[in-house]
């Protein structure tokens, strides 16, 4: 599953043989990412009064779930060009990198991937909970995704046909690092 994961984040270490043959199976099983997961991030720190948003993502293409949240924040935003977006080369250095580009132009007051800018995660990884302060995240259910996947790719297998798609739930944890502006 992790080969799944990596090769739809763009991530290195899958081939690009690799890559393709799960971008292309993603799409004929009608992959769909979760619309609400997309934009709760967008919606809260909306709520919050942040006005000035921007994202950082892999190169264009290169991450179909980062596109969507990119999607979310515009629906939410509107998308009228003013969202800046970085997409720095290294996917290792994306964090960086793209930080970096963004705060070197117009300031943003909260990126999306110092309390005086707002930093939302997804996926409420481990990693966070060593952060100083609590990382506002949204966090999806990987473990049941990937039952899921796993369950609908042996039907598909066996000849079976799974449900077309299926949207799980996602919550908002509001940490520490987004906070209502003046």
């Amino acid at each position: 599953m992790m080969t799944v994961s990596r090769a739809l984040r763009g991530v290195e270490g899958v081939s690009a043989a690799r890559r393709a043959e799960i971008v292309e199976l993603a799409r004929r099983l009608h992959y769909v990412p979760n619309s609400n997961a997309r934009s709760l991030a967008a919606e809260h720190v909306a709520a919050l009064g942040y006005r000035r948003p921007a994202f950082v993502g892999a190169p264009r293409g290169r991450d179909m779930r980062a596109e969507g949240r990119l999607a979310g924040l515009r629906a939410v935003f509107g998308d009228t060009g003013r969202i800046p977006v970085a997409r720095p080369a290294s996917l290792n250095e994306a964090g960086f990198d793209g930080a970096e580009a963004l705060l070197n132009g117009t300031r943003p007051d909260v990126i999306f991937f110092l309390n005086d800018i707002g930093i939302v995660g997804f996926n409420g990884l481990g990693l966070t909970r060593v952060l100083e302060q609590s990382l506002t995240t949204v966090i999806t259910p990987r473990r049941q995704l990937g039952m899921l996947g796993a369950r609908s790719l042996l039907a598909r297998i066996n000849g079976a046909r799974g449900k077309r798609a299926q949207c799980l739930p996602a919550r908002l944890h509001r940490g520490e690092t987004t906070m209502r502006q003046a």
